[in-house]
């Protein structure tokens, strides 16, 4: 049976990755590329494919498949010095925890005690192809289109709703200062001639309404500014979690500001 091991995560081709078994897209390409090969029962070409591969870094799943190669085309030293090198490889993200090393054991036994050199190379099985030829690295897990969507509109219904609030403390804070300024106009009106336009007692229950005006202005404020937050970090935030959305509120006297902002 032909079991092959399929890399699919891209990354970036430094040596940093390298060293943390995450192949570089070109490395990928040819060891996908060399899957189809033995696939195909292309052994020759599946281990010109593997070991241009290797030249670009070590990766185990890569000695793995290419021992397997080496096996298939009855090259059985070059299969057992393949597979031994695997354990001292870099371990390749994305593939079952010890499902390299089980492979490396029974190839390796296989190696030992039914290859045989130079012998005419079969087509790939009906098992092979049943099972796939292959199991694949997982890339990493991203998002999908539907999660995505839905993680927008929750952004945008909080965004909404926070700005709405913003706009009651607005409108609840004009109505406070126009309360206070025509209470203070009536009581300024007053001289010894003319007697006030507005009592001690009207006076007092009106600056009563100007400061409940006021503290639902606020209250209005800050939960404004909590929705908008909050819509924003989904927004805005990047696909590993990190929130490049920031905000800040300013209250006080006759003061509401609401200051939001977030790199793209």
């Amino acid at each position: 049976m032909v079991v092959v091991v399929f890399l699919f995560a891209a990354a970036p081709a430094d040596l940093s990755a390298q060293e943390h078994g995450e192949p570089a897209d070109e490395q990928r390409k040819l060891n996908n590329e060399a899957v189809v090969a033995l696939g195909d029962g292309e052994y020759t070409r599946a281990i010109s494919l593997l070991e241009q591969s290797l030249h670009m870094g070590e990766m185990d799943v890569v000695y793995l498949n290419l021992g397997r190669a080496y096996q298939l085309a009855g090259r059985c030293e070059d299969a057992e010095a393949a597979l031994l090198e695997v354990e001292g490889a870099p371990v390749s993200k994305g593939v079952p925890e010890g499902f390299v090393a089980d492979k490396t054991q029974q190839y390796l036994e296989e190696v030992r005690t039914t290859c045989e050199p130079d012998v005419a190379h079969s087509a790939p099985t009906d098992d092979d192809v049943q099972q796939g030829v292959g199991v694949r690295v997982a890339p990493p897990a991203k998002t999908s289109p539907v999660e995505s969507s839905e993680a927008h509109t929750l952004g945008y219904v909080l965004t909404g709703a926070g700005l709405a609030a913003g706009g009651t403390a607005l409108v609840l804070n004009i109505l406070a200062r126009n309360v206070e300024e025509h209470a203070i106009d009536q009581a300024s009106s007053s001289s010894p001639v003319s007697p006030a336009v507005i009592t001690q007692r009207e006076f007092a229950e009106e600056r009563e309404r100007y400061e409940a005006l006021q503290t639902g202005a606020l209250s209005s404020a800050l939960v404004g500014g909590a929705l908008i937050g909050a819509g924003l970090y989904v927004l805005l935030t990047d696909d590993e979690g990190q929130s490049q959305a920031s905000v800040g509120l300013e209250a006080g006297k006759g003061v509401l500001g609401v200051s939001f902002g977030g790199s793209f």
